[in-house]
């Protein structure tokens, strides 16, 4: 008897492994790396910075250059950076420290006179710096004078403060207004009034007073024995630990007298040869009369 022949049947296991090949294909192993997201650039640090300010009223000199070093790096190209102008009486020059925390600094007109500090070169810091007639200091002299682009509503406080019995060559205010926030110390440069005196505008806003200290920029201050001054509206004056609010300009320039004071009357001389005694009614001006002086004519020895 003849058997009829039929087509084999499929081996279950080899169309499981045809299955799980074509699943690989579309899923990748638990395993595998995911790929990587956008890279950000690093952010470069910071570098450091250094404002320098310079002092001219006492130079006149037709140009300014600033010849400097960073720490720990090289000199410019002598005679140096030409700086510009910053406000009456001082220039300025910026320069880019990078992770240098000060510099080396020398001045020159360009064409041979120099102020390298006596032969010691100035070293100065970051920020904002003011080289004074040989005197270093925090400070920035210009801060402020500059025209406002819009004026700031409220009210504003001059503020005069008297460095004649401190000899500072340089004055900085660090204040905070009233329930607002201090200034970064050392605070904003004052600028030179007039002999003694430094002035600076404070915008006061909404705030009824504000606080402030004094220093020279070089770590000494005066903060009212650490009461701090307290300060208003309108013109004050702060002297010797006193705040005189409401006050007269200090720097107005006087009006001259040019009214004589009237002359004495009634004047009498009386003697008893030894001495002579005179007696007058005082003379009268509309600023006050301060002396009076008396000379003698003719006769000989004695003194007046």
């Amino acid at each position: 008897m003849t058997r009829p022949h039929g087509r084999p049947p499929l081996r279950p296991f080899a169309a499981l492994a045809v299955a799980a090949g074509l699943l690989g294909l579309l899923a990748a192993p638990s395993g595998a790396p995911s790929p990587a997201g956008p890279r950000t650039a690093p952010v470069a640090a910071a570098e450091n910075t250094a404002t320098v300010f310079y002092w001219t009223k006492t130079r006149n000199w037709a140009q300014y250059k600033l010849h400097w070093a960073p720490d720990g790096g090289s000199w410019t190209t002598v005679p140096g950076t030409a700086m510009e102008a910053a406000c009456t009486d001082w220039v300025k020059k910026t320069v880019t420290l990078g992770a240098a925390t000060g510099l080396q600094a020398t001045f020159t007109n360009g064409t041979g006179t120099w102020d390298n500090n006596g032969g010691r070169n100035y070293a100065l810091g970051t920020g904002s710096l003011t080289v004074k007639d040989g005197v270093i200091a925090h400070s920035d002299p210009c801060a402020g004078t500059g025209p406002e682009p819009t004026p700031t509503p409220g009210a504003k406080a001059t503020v005069y403060y008297s460095t004649e019995a401190l000899g500072w060559s340089t004055a900085n205010i660090h204040y905070q207004p009233a329930g607002g926030a201090w200034t970064t110390a050392p605070g904003v440069g004052m600028q030179a009034a007039c002999a003694g005196w430094w002035k600076r505008e404070v915008d006061l806003g909404t705030a009824a007073s504000l606080k402030a200290a004094f220093n020279n920029g070089n770590g000494t201050w005066d903060n009212n024995g650490g009461a701090d001054y307290t300060i208003g509206p309108g013109v004050s004056t702060v002297r010797n630990n006193a705040v005189t609010a409401n006050a007269s300009d200090p720097c107005a320039a006087e009006v001259p007298d040019t009214r004589a004071p009237t002359a004495p009357t009634k004047v009498t001389a009386t003697a008893d040869g030894v001495t002579v005694l005179l007696t007058w009614d005082p003379a009268t001006d509309d600023k006050g009369v301060t002396k009076y002086q008396v000379t003698r004519v003719g006769g000989s020895g004695g003194s007046v």
